[in-house]
């Protein structure tokens, strides 16, 4: 999604916006480069940043209103705000250290004249938004941030609004609509990885289906419960989606899941115990073989994961992690990954998180297949399994 904001600015007339506005600010260095950079600075720094862009007037007649809103532009940026063409005729600017109410200051100060609040419209990409960021005091000459101001919260996923305030925090007369600066980031899987998913799990399912047979007779044959264990996890862009696992614990184990937190022998957010008394003994075989994991084939063809990517957590687990081991989330989880062959029990959560983010920023064919076939011994030998 970041290389559709991100296009190419060709100019269609002589009159475009490209050509009309200054040469300061419209030749900067890559924009999405330094958009990436900056977010994984602001996960270092604890630091809110926004991403405001502008989609400017085309036409012949558009010349007046862009050049009155580079002049205004032009005495409110700072120097540590990032600013140039985005797409045709969308101009963008980076605030760092600024959140959604001082970026929507900021855009209240260029849009300050009725003949720009009605050619212009505006949309502001805040960060971070999946978790909330510690309150930190502000400078008081900071122009795009209030000191002491409270955080926001998102919602409905579309709009910011304050804590408490249930109106959407939209002014209708500068048509600013704010939302996620996550979603920039989402890498929804290409048509060729899709197509792999869906035929490695129709296989998958064809030659796992003795398997899970004779394991659903056994769990229900155990104890009567149902067979299947769903949970929320948390999928791409952090969106929850119900998982497909076979139940390997107890009918009440989500209710004992609370006290045993204290016995978790993983570090980070996630939990895990080699004993967990939740665990049944036909389940502690299922586990020890994988065979639980198979019915999630199902979420892969349904397209809420992949054959390949970042193992799902739940969802009160992925929203404890930290912000830089939230990037795990711009991809599909999947069923195997690199933790699941290399790591497991065997590393530290962060450890865990930095394979994850290795995975996600050179994904290829040739990788993941090479990861698919690894994922078979590491099972078969149970390597790190608990």
């Amino acid at each position: 999604m970041i290389q559709t904001l991100f296009a190419k600015s060709t100019p269609a007339t002589k009159d475009s916006a490209s050509e009309i506005l200054p040469r300061m600010l419209r030749m900067t260095d890559d924009f999405q480069t330094i958009l990436e950079i900056d977010r994984l600075r602001a996960d270092r720094m604890q630091i809110p940043i926004s991403l405001v862009v502008f989609t400017l007037p085309g036409g012949v007649d558009s010349s007046k209103a862009i050049r009155e809103f580079s002049e205004q532009l032009r005495t409110r940026l700072r120097a540590t705000d990032h600013s140039g063409m985005v797409g045709p005729l969308q101009y963008g600017v980076l605030l760092w250290d600024a959140h959604e109410d001082g970026s929507k200051r900021f855009v209240t100060s260029v849009l300050n004249s009725d003949s720009l609040r009605r050619t212009i419209d505006v949309k502001v990409y805040a960060y971070p938004t999946r978790i909330e960021t510690p309150s930190k005091n502000k400078n008081d000459d900071d122009r795009h941030s209030t000191p002491g101001s409270p955080k926001s919260t998102i919602v409905d996923n579309s709009f910011v609004v304050e804590p408490g305030d249930l109106k959407k925090a939209v002014d209708e007369s500068l048509r600013i609509k704010m939302v996620p600066m996550e979603d920039l980031f989402n890498d929804k899987p290409s048509k060729i990885k899709r197509a792999i998913d869906i035929v490695g799990a129709c296989i998958g399912l064809l030659i796992a289906s003795p398997f899970l047979l004779v394991a659903a007779a056994a769990i229900k044959w155990q104890d009567g419960g149902p067979i299947f264990f769903l949970q929320n996890r948390s999928g791409l862009g952090g969106k929850p989606f119900k998982i497909f696992k076979l139940r390997t614990m107890t009918t009440n184990a989500e209710a004992q899941k609370a006290y045993l937190k204290q016995f978790s022998e993983q570090d980070g957010a996630a939990f895990k115990m080699t004993n967990d008394p939740r665990v049944t003994w036909i389940g502690r075989f299922l586990r020890k073989s994988s065979i639980d994991e198979l019915p999630q084939l199902i979420n892969v063809l349904k397209g809420d994961m992949s054959l390949v990517g970042p193992r799902p957590l739940p969802v009160d687990e992925a929203k404890a992690c930290d912000l830089w081991q939230q990037r795990r989330l711009d991809v599909l989880p999947g069923m195997t990954c690199i933790w699941q062959v290399e790591g497991r029990s065997r590393v530290s959560f962060a450890e865990w998180m930095r394979m994850d983010i290795r995975y996600i920023k050179k994904t290829a064919f040739l990788k993941d297949l090479k990861l698919i076939f690894a994922t078979i011994p590491a099972v078969l030998l149970r390597r790190g399994a608990k």
